[in-house]
């Protein structure tokens, strides 16, 4: 994958995916793709729907879970390691980059006005993550908190 060139430390969306396309994926990629830069990784846990199809055609690096990984449902912890292990062979951060880790029922609650990039360009050394407010269960047009 050839990532688009950014200025400072990249933002790389990291999401894990399962059936998403009807009822999450349009909205969330719609965000996902502004905070991003456009430089998103997915993990799907074999989707039955289009959701593989729709990512990959959207031009987003996209892993089906293999055999050997078990589901999220099954073991989500080890369902994790093999997603975060896969967005860091695709994207291959550095030390400056930072990864937005969603999963596609979520939202970023962002200020009117605020940018994630510039926060991030000014944030000291010292500072390794961010706890940010995540709102999850998106349900017909309202969502609530997860």
């Amino acid at each position: 994958m050839v990532w688009p060139m950014i200025r400072g430390p990249r933002i790389i969306g990291h999401v894990v995916v399962r059936n998403e396309l009807s009822r999450y994926l349009p909205r969330f990629r719609a965000q996902l793709h502004e905070l991003t830069d456009g430089c998103i990784v997915a993990y799907d846990d074999r989707s039955t729907d289009a959701t593989y199809e729709y990512l990959c055609t959207w031009g987003v690096p996209t892993k089906r879970r293999p055999d050997d990984v078990p589901s999220f449902a099954a073991d989500e912890s080890a369902f994790r390691a093999a997603a975060w292990a896969y967005m860091e062979q695709e994207a291959e951060p550095t030390t400056n980059d930072w990864i937005l880790c969603l999963d596609a029922d979520a939202r970023l609650e962002i200020e009117p006005g605020a940018s994630l990039r510039t926060l991030l360009e000014n944030t000291p050394d010292d500072v390794l993550a961010y706890n940010v407010n995540v709102v999850s269960k998106y349900d017909e047009g309202v969502y609530s908190a997860g």
